[in-house]
């Protein structure tokens, strides 16, 4: 009887043990996923506008430009965090101006601190073409590194980006 009963209690340890083996391998396969899940839907710094920097005027040829639909997202790696960044271009010419063929215009993205200090500018240049109505629409995409080495670092940065406005001659 002793050696049925030790039979019966090996045989269900066995059972026991691979069940909380299998337990095992289920929960940390659910956390490994779940980290590189974290990993890739990090959430970016606030990104704007200086104020009013999002469009700009080009009053000798009465072309209206603005900058929308921008889109950034954020991945975290070993020394820094990379943005992914979409911004579009939309441009007008007045009805009563002469229809330009293209125009060229610089813009800057920058990462700031808390306190307002340039951590990081970029300034890009862009080329916009006018269909035959005067209209224009162009979307660029940028990878930027950012200096963000921890997801918690996120709320010390702000990116801010706008027209370099031309200095008069």
């Amino acid at each position: 009887m002793l050696k049925l009963y030790n039979l019966i209690y090996d045989y269900n340890r066995g059972i026991l043990m691979r069940f909380l083996f299998f337990i095992t391998i289920l929960f940390v396969s659910a956390c490994s996923s779940r980290m590189e899940m974290l990993e890739s839907s990090f959430i970016c710094p606030r990104i704007g506008f200086i104020k009013n920097a999002e469009k700009t005027e080009i009053k000798d040829k009465n072309i209206k430009v603005k900058i929308s639909n921008v889109m950034g997202e954020c991945s975290l790696g070993y020394k820094d965090t990379q943005l992914d960044m979409s911004l579009v271009f939309e441009a007008g010419i007045m009805k009563e101006a002469k229809i330009e063929e293209s125009i060229k215009l610089k813009y800057f993205v920058s990462v700031l601190s808390n306190s307002g200090k340039i951590i990081l500018k970029k300034v890009f240049s862009t080329k916009l073409d006018f269909d035959a109505s005067g209209y224009s629409r162009k979307e660029e995409d940028h990878i930027i590194r950012l200096p963000i080495k921890e997801v918690a670092d996120v709320n010390n940065y702000e990116i801010v980006m706008g027209f370099v406005k031309e200095e008069k001659k």
